[in-house]
């Protein structure tokens, strides 16, 4: 086989493994090109003497997950929640500014799995929701974001605590529109949503994929009923 020269901005060539005599391809003059062979499948590069030094071929298998996306264009979309039952029961109001729960004992904040890329990955928040299992609440909450499960969060019905101690933990709160319910309340829920303005960037711990969240009323209301639900979920962009 006669060696083919291919012609771009970078010279390549084709050969056979045969071809090469004395670590070089007669004819293959151009430095910093490269020479595939076609018998083979190797690739070489062309060294400034000449001579020709295999470039080494990348096996996807032995690639681990981290922030380098090879081939991979644009973000990766996930998606994740949390559900917690709120125990307090319909006479017991909350106050603008207290902590939603699922009851007194619980300090700390919720966990949302595995909605990082990686390990420390980090990326945006583009659809945050809060939704219950009850129709007719129309209260609207501000989601707290935290990257660790260490934030000291007050009980449920209690003035929401932001402690200074936790600030390496928190990666800012967004706050939602009103709940509100479809026209057939005897079967729906209720449910905030966002999906145009948000975009907040969260960073997760190094050893950890997941996003914790804590809720804070905005509003005066009663819940519902005893034993309500709540959700809240988010669809994640990450780098």
């Amino acid at each position: 086989m006669s060696l083919t020269f291919i012609p771009n901005s970078s010279p390549s060539y084709m050969a056979l493994s045969t071809d090469i005599s004395g670590s070089k391809i007669s004819g293959a003059s151009y430095k910093g090109g490269t020479v595939y062979c076609t018998d083979t499948h190797v690739t070489y590069v062309i060294l400034d003497d000449l001579t020709l030094a295999e470039i080494p071929a990348i096996s996807l298998g032995s690639l681990s997950s981290s922030e380098d996306h090879i081939g991979e264009v644009g973000g990766k979309l996930t998606s994740g929640s949390v559900e917690f039952t709120n125990t307090s029961g319909s006479g017991t109001a909350y106050s603008i500014g207290d902590t939603v729960s699922a009851g007194s004992a619980i300090t700390t904040p919720y966990e949302i799995p595995n909605v990082f890329r990686v390990n420390g990955g980090s990326g945006y928040i583009v659809s945050l929701a809060v939704a219950t299992d009850k129709s007719g609440q129309t209260p609207n909450f501000r989601v707290h974001f935290y990257s660790g499960s260490s934030a000291t969060l007050s009980g449920d019905n209690s003035p929401y605590k932001d402690s200074y101690a936790d600030t390496q933990y928190k990666l800012r709160p967004f706050d939602l529109p009103s709940m509100s319910s479809s026209t057939d309340t005897s079967g729906s829920c209720s449910r905030a949503w966002d999906t145009t303005t948000i975009r907040q960037p969260v960073i997760a711990r190094s050893n950890s994929k997941s996003l914790w969240v804590g809720i804070e009323t905005l509003s005066a209301f009663t819940p519902a009923a005893t034993s309500e639900k709540y959700t809240v979920s988010v669809i994640m962009d990450n780098n």
